[in-house]
């Protein structure tokens, strides 16, 4: 049985492409910290502070991405079951993430 736990700062998103992935943000942690609590690779993201790509401004939260099914080879529904099956393996570090977040 999977539960999802819908926080503002946690989601999964299906993207044009059909890539679902899992998303943490936080405006507290640092990528660092998030990544060590988020046992799943490979992620990437970055920290709160870190300057943005062609602006000249930094980022004014934290993200770690989780992408487990590269390509859009199969379809949306079975991708999302596969990324959830992978998220279902360690349920309690996703709640430990949205733990770490207020909920409002």
């Amino acid at each position: 049985m999977v539960i999802i736990i819908f926080v503002i700062d946690i989601s999964i998103w299906i993207q044009s492409g059909n890539e679902p992935h899992f998303n943490a943000e936080s405006e507290d942690l640092t990528y660092e910290e998030l990544s060590k609590i988020f046992p799943f690779r490979p992620i990437e993201g970055r920290s709160k502070g870190d300057w943005e790509k062609n602006v000249k401004s930094t980022f004014s939260f934290s993200r770690i991405s989780y992408k487990p099914i590269k390509g859009n080879a199969c379809e949306p529904r079975k991708q999302l079951g596969l990324l959830l099956s992978e998220l279902e393996k360690d349920s309690e570090s996703i709640i430990q993430l949205s733990d770490k977040q207020p909920i409002t």
